[in-house]
This record gives C-alpha cells, sequence and structure tokens, in this order.
C-alpha cells in the first residue's frame, strides 16, 4: 500500500477496480484506504481514513450515503470518532506492523478492550501485525473483524490463510 513497489497512477485505479468487481461478485462493501479521490471516482461503498487526514465531516459533505472508517490510536481520538459520525473504527496497530514503515508503536489489546467496554455497540476493526495466530485473540479482546495486509501478501495460500483468519 505504500512505499516502494506500490502501484501508482493506472495501475493501482486498474487494481482498485478489480477489487471493487470482486467485493461486488462477493456481496462485501469495497472499501478504500486514504484515497477519497479515488473513492469516489469508483463510486466507493466507502472510504477508510487517518488521522492526519481531513475531519470525518469533511468527508461525510462529499459522501452522504458511504460508509466513514477512521484510524484511531487511543481514547481521545474514538471519543472523536464516534462524535463526528465514523461508521466503524480501526484499531491499531495492535501488534507490531510490516506493512507500514510509519505505522505508530503497538497499541495491544488493552486499549482494544476498553474501547469495547466503553462502546458496546459501536463496529471496531482490529488493524496492524494481525495474523492466522493471533486474529481470535484480537477478535475476543472485542473486535468485530480484522484487517489485513502482511498475512495475505506473503501468503503462498490465500484461501487457506483467509479460512484460518
Amino acid at each position: 500500500e505504500k512505499g516502494e513497489g506500490c502501484l501508482t497512477g493506472e495501475d493501482y485505479e486498474a487494481f482498485a477496480r478489480s477489487c471493487q468487481k470482486l467485493c461486488r461478485k462477493y456481496g462485501v462493501p469495497f472499501i478504500v484506504n486514504d484515497d477519497v479521490a479515488l473513492a469516489l471516482k469508483l463510486d466507493a461503498d466507502g472510504i477508510h481514513v487517518g488521522q492526519e487526514d481531513a475531519a470525518i465531516t469533511e468527508f461525510r459533505a462529499y459522501a452522504k450515503d458511504k460508509i466513514i472508517g477512521v484510524s484511531v490510536h487511543n481514547e481521545q481520538e474514538m471519543a472523536l470518532a464516534v462524535q463526528s459520525g465514523a461508521d466503524y473504527v480501526g484499531i491499531g496497530p495492535i501488534y507490531q506492523t510490516k506493512s507500514k514503515s510509519d505505522a505508530r508503536p503497538p497499541a495491544g489489546l488493552h486499549f482494544l478492550r476498553k474501547a469495547r467496554s466503553q462502546y458496546p455497540g459501536f463496529p471496531i476493526v482490529g488493524i496492524g501485525g494481525i495474523n492466522e495466530k493471533n486474529a481470535a485473540e484480537v477478535r475476543s479482546a472485542g473486535a468485530d473483524g480484522v484487517s489485513v495486509i502482511s498475512v495475505i501478501c506473503e501468503s503462498l495460500n490465500i484461501e487457506k490463510t483467509v479460512q484460518k483468519l
């Protein structure tokens, strides 16, 4: 997603379109990460943004009926995301991650558990360093789901890896 060797320009858009096609085939929402222009161009089902991006309320102005997710790393960011109208949050990184060189230090499961207790019905996704060995632990700590990159990209059998997750 970021760094050396990543797709850009037309290749990036073509890849996004193929992912969108797969999502539609299987009835899965197509969420674009950190690229509002691409999300709008492709009429994605939603967008996921980080803390460094524009406010959720600004995105909502462009995408009233779209899913908006936001990455959070602490209690203040979590509260702001909920109050601002995010549809879900991604908490993390839960563990050390290889996919983002600029990732913050791992939040661990403690913050995830606390967020779940404070916001019992709010959708939470665990992000960062999640693999087949620790995904169940993340779910048990309160995540409704997990978001992964490295474990899929490095898999020799993606179908089996996904089943284990």
